[in-house]
């Protein structure tokens, strides 16, 4: 990808929610390829040092919403084929990171709106970059408590 980050499109929240939390799930893409020997223990290698996670999650909108949506989906990024910004729950809190949809579902009828199912791939996991106190920090004081401070403080410095 050869857009920064900050150039990507970001996910429309003035105009749609983010995913549901209900049936949320993630999970770090393995890139180790083991070859088994004739004698010994099989032989292991890591064929890419990319962090690349996968996120389902399901969208719920109004009509008007899943309008919007496919509108973004189809002018904003490529039909759906280009990278966005989306915040996303990650092992340490809430993160903005680069996304780019793998699997769009259909949209379901959900009584007055619509469900899609979708998966998404994204770059980098914010918590693999955190030193060994900041992690102990996440594990004693909690991921979302951080946040918030961190938050806070940026507020103040502003």
């Amino acid at each position: 990808m050869a857009e920064t980050n900050e150039a990507l499109p970001a996910w429309p929240r003035e105009h749609l929610p983010l995913g549901l939390l209900a049936n949320y799930r993630s999970k770090p893409r393995d890139f180790s390829v083991t070859t088994k020997m004739e004698a010994g223990l099989p032989s292991s290698r890591i064929t890419s040092l990319d962090v690349l996670v996968d996120h389902w999650f399901t969208l719920r909108f109004s009509l008007e919403q899943e309008g919007y949506f496919r509108w973004w989906v189809h002018n904003t990024i490529n039909r759906g084929h280009g990278w966005f910004k989306m915040e996303l729950r990650t092992g340490g809190g809430r993160a903005e990171q680069p996304c780019k949809f793998v699997k769009l579902g259909e949209s379901r009828v959900d009584g007055a709106g619509f469900r899609i199912a979708v998966q998404v791939v994204t770059r980098g996991n914010p918590v693999v970059n955190l030193s060994e106190e900041q992690i102990n920090d996440m594990l004693e004081f909690g991921a979302y408590e951080l946040q918030y401070i961190d938050e806070q403080l940026n507020k103040a410095v502003e």
